[in-house]
């Protein structure tokens, strides 16, 4: 088994990568999207299709299993994403080894799931729950995003988010 240094990047190096994949994953949604409206071509008709059908909700329940398998797959299988491969760095569980499948599934359920799963839920249940318990369901996922942001730098050992901390895994750069 392998063990990997653990130096810890910079939060701007982890930032970056993560915008490099949200790039790409932006790519995908939009290709999801396109695909699911049966946007051919960018026409005046074809645009007015995205009007149409169909579900607007059944679309975002789609991006956000792209989102989980993106990061799923990439680490288990490479230990990186695009982003991290191009800022040389490498997802590892704690001690510096490479994860186990649970840790990766954990770890890219929690991260972005934590947050795409409940607001894809409030869409659905929608018109059967109070409005006043969906915006709590609202504030509770804004809450999540944004511990799970900051707790990169405030860990400043380990510079390990919330979604990391959770399935004891770290970035580490390679």
């Amino acid at each position: 088994m392998v063990r990997y240094e653990l130096e810890t990047p910079s939060f701007y190096r982890r930032l970056t990568a993560w915008l490099v994949d949200c790039g790409i994953l932006v790519l995908l949604g939009t290709a999801i999207t396109l695909w699911s409206f049966n946007v051919t071509a960018f026409n005046h008709e074809s645009l007015l299709a995205l009007q149409a059908t169909p579900d607007d909700k059944d679309v975002g329940l789609a991006i956000a299993w792209v989102q989980v398998c993106y990061f799923g797959l990439f680490h288990s299988l490479m230990g990186r994403t695009p982003g991290k491969a191009m800022l040389f760095l490498r997802v590892v569980d704690a001690n510096g080894y490479t994860p186990s499948f649970g840790q990766i599934f954990l770890r890219s359920i929690l991260y972005p799931g934590l947050f795409i799963i409940p607001e894809l839920a409030l869409r659905y249940l929608s018109d059967y729950i109070n409005p006043v318990v969906a915006v709590i369901g609202l504030a509770l996922m804004i809450l999540w995003a944004i511990l799970d942001f900051i707790m990169t730098p405030i860990d400043f050992k380990a510079q390990r988010s919330l979604h990391d901390l959770l399935a004891n895994t770290r970035v580490v750069v390679d």
